[in-house]
């Protein structure tokens, strides 16, 4: 198994810690989204785990700057005032929280993955045009048949270095003749 092979299996987990990374290097999150969505469709082969990518960032991402939010209480007033807050509201506001960066990420790791798609298919043609470039034939014994008896060295060491279209041709004079 190669490296390629578990790159495109734990691609999405692997990109998606990558890019957490690079946000805590201090790569900007919109930055990181537009490369999201155009690397992955190249390592992992299609758009939607380039969306998929980017909405494990924006999740992971969001799960762990939640809690630096709380760090906020110590800059809070010191008097009380007394809000009633029901759970269904922090629901709510926790899941629309995390609804806006999902949306975003969709959207611009969306828009990134068709750029990505069509780089992956343009290294991926550029490659099968370097494969296409060798050309085989198949030809009958019939036809490669020629009569090396009668030839001395010189001519029988020419014959090994013409083309098959040169043989071809010269059996086309043969027969003509």
């Amino acid at each position: 198994m190669s490296i390629w092979d578990i790159l495109r299996k734990f691609g999405i987990i692997i990109i998606a810690v990558m890019a957490l990374l690079l946000s805590r290097m201090g790569i900007g999150y919109l930055t990181i989204l537009v490369a999201i969505g155009i690397l992955t469709p190249i390592i992992c082969g299609s758009k939607k785990d380039a969306i998929f990518t980017g909405i494990l960032y924006a999740t992971i991402s969001y799960i762990l700057s939640y809690p630096a939010g709380l760090f906020l209480i110590n800059y809070m007033p010191e008097e009380y005032i007394p809000i009633t807050v029901s759970s269904s509201t922090v629901a709510t506001n926790l899941f629309i929280g995390w609804l806006v960066p999902v949306l975003v990420s969709i959207m611009i790791c969306g828009l990134a993955s068709f750029i990505g798609n069509l780089l992956a298919d343009f290294i991926n043609n550029k490659t099968a045009e370097r494969n296409d470039d060798e050309h085989y034939f198949e030809a009958s014994d019939e036809l490669n048949q020629i009569d090396t008896d009668n030839l001395n060295k010189k001519e029988k060491r020419n014959l090994l270095y013409l083309t098959p279209i040169q043989k071809a041709k010269n059996r086309n004079k043969e027969n003509n003749e």
